[in-house]
């Protein structure tokens, strides 16, 4: 008897395990998005809206929307795989291809304009004039070369990523 008792113990161990695996990945989607979306409207209100003074508010308002979508790629699969068996990445070839760019490239932007956002933090408060790293048309041109980068960094996903294999199951 004590022998069926344990094993039901680790059944059960197993089956909260498998929710908390499930369950974890769809409220860090909720209260991510809540917390980034939040964010985003902070930094947009008229406190912050000069940006000539602020430039470092242009990468803060693209970190949250880039986190936004870093919490969408990976989480999403993640739950629904979990809850309902379901995996978004092989619903279609070309949505394959679009989840397979986004996981990669939302991450890698956001990881890049924190490395910028701290340089240009370092720069300001090293010199003791301002850089031209902290104007805010330039500010805008490092944001939109770090986007464009990294879309070409990580185009080969549309290109080469997610096809049938010959027993008809998606790689």
């Amino acid at each position: 008897m004590s022998h069926f008792n344990n094993s039901n113990t680790s059944i059960g161990n197993v089956d909260e395990k498998n929710k908390f695996v499930t369950y974890y990945p769809f409220t860090l989607i909720i209260v991510g998005t809540l917390f980034n979306f939040f964010t985003f409207t902070i930094l947009c209100r008229s406190t912050f809206r000069d940006t000539n003074k602020r430039p470092t508010i242009h990468y803060m308002r693209t970190i949250a929307i880039f986190d936004i979508l870093m919490l969408y790629g990976w989480n999403l699969d993640h739950y629904l795989d979990g809850a309902y068996g379901f995996v978004l990445q092989t619903y279609s070839i070309p949505f394959c291809k679009f989840c397979s760019f986004l996981n990669y490239f939302a991450s890698q932007v956001s990881a890049w304009l924190r490395v910028f956002i701290c340089l240009d933090r370092y720069l300001s408060l090293s010199r003791l004039h301002k850089t031209w790293f902290s104007q805010s048309r330039n500010v805008l041109i490092i944001i939109i070369s770090i986007i464009i980068v990294f879309t070409i960094i990580n185009f080969h996903f549309f290109l080469f990523a997610c096809y049938y294999d010959k027993d008809g199951t998606m790689s």
